[in-house]
């Protein structure tokens, strides 16, 4: 017994010296042991409650080949972003999503990082291009910051801050869009410009310069993909008006209806009643719309806004309500499975 237990400790230990090795130190006593040992630090910015930073944690950070790579040319730690000194190294390095990885100097200094989920070789890739000057986040963010605009810097700058979901992505693709030609801003070449709706939402130059050209743009791109794009764009964009916005007022509503009316795609009028009648709080008002509008709606969004009123209704909702919203339902349902039927059949 005791052998085996000797045997299954040291295999224990073999096993977890395969992945990256994560120091338990702070911070700075980090950057400390990355200076004398000549490395960049590696920091895991994570939390408790987040599902992808779980699966890295088990799935990518424990490979072998991802802690080979790690191990040679980083000292690495692991920091609770909501405990002990998490807060402060969220502040203090702008991390907004987890799990975050940020690359670090030794002199604290950050170079650049990976955010979200990546699968092992994406991620030894991805966090390998602190190392590339035209690819290091915080590299390119200097020279932006410096005053570089040169039209392929841009787009990589773009991309970059694409895949780390950063704030100001949609200024730069902006600045991109502003230093367009003619030709250029109808090009099928610079239609990712404006069908992101990371880079242009509703009320932005990009948007509202491809309502103003529709029928160029429907004979350049196509009327079906302009359509599906401000479709998608305005969907969005009312379900924030729906919770995102504390205060609407009427010349707001105004300013949305007005908008709806140049878009013109029927559907998003009865997502709009919905919306406007949600914002009420009314129980009376709510139900009646949503049995009214649902039928003409997005399934999902259907779903979506049945399942955020349910409670609602069930805790203060008359018995006739209550009835109503279990037929929507019930009616929900039932659209699903003929979806998923014609599915089946196709």
């Amino acid at each position: 017994k005791v052998l085996l237990l000797i045997i299954f400790s040291f295999i224990g230990i073999f096993v977890f010296a395969q992945g990256i090795d994560f120091q338990e130190l702070s911070l700075e006593k980090t950057l400390e042991k990355a200076k004398r040992e000549k490395k960049l630090v590696l920091v895991d910015c994570y939390t408790t409650w987040c599902g992808p930073c779980k699966m890295m944690a088990s799935q990518v950070l424990a490979q072998k080949k991802v802690g080979d790579y790690m191990n040679d040319k980083f000292v690495s730690v692991k920091i609770d972003m909501e405990k002990g000194e998490g807060p402060d190294v969220k502040k203090r390095y702008g991390v907004k999503a987890y799990p975050t990885f940020l690359v670090i100097q030794p002199d604290g200094t950050l170079i650049h990082q990976v955010v979200g989920y990546c699968e092992p070789d994406k991620f030894i890739k991805s966090v390998g291009e602190s190392f590339d000057p035209s690819k290091a986040t915080e590299t390119l963010r200097a020279r932006y910051n410096g005053g570089e605009r040169n039209r392929q810097f841009m787009l990589n700058y773009l991309d970059v801050l694409l895949t780390i979901g950063d704030r100001s992505v949609e200024k730069v693709a902006q600045e991109i869009f502003a230093g367009l030609n003619e030709e250029e801003k109808f090009s099928q070449d610079y239609w990712f410009l404006y069908e992101n709706m990371k880079l242009n939402t509703v009320g932005a130059d990009m948007y509202n310069f491809l309502l103003a050209n529709r029928e160029r743009f429907n004979m350049v791109i196509g009327k079906e993909c302009v359509d599906n794009f401000l479709r998608r764009c305005n969907m969005e964009h009312l379900n924030w008006a729906s919770f995102g916005e504390t205060d609407m007022t009427d010349e707001r509503r105004g300013e949305i209806q007005k908008n709806l009316d140049k878009v013109n795609i029927p559907e998003l009028y009865p997502f709009w009643e919905v919306v406007q009648a949600c914002r009420s709080k009314e129980i009376g008002r709510i139900v009646n719309t949503c049995k009214k509008n649902f039928p003409k709606m997005d399934l999902h969004l259907c779903g979506s806004y049945y399942s955020m009123f349910k409670n609602l209704i069930e805790e203060k909702g008359t018995a006739g309500q209550k009835k109503a919203w279990e037929k929507l339902r019930e009616d929900i349902k039932k659209r699903r499975e003929t979806e998923q039927q014609k599915m089946e059949e196709m």
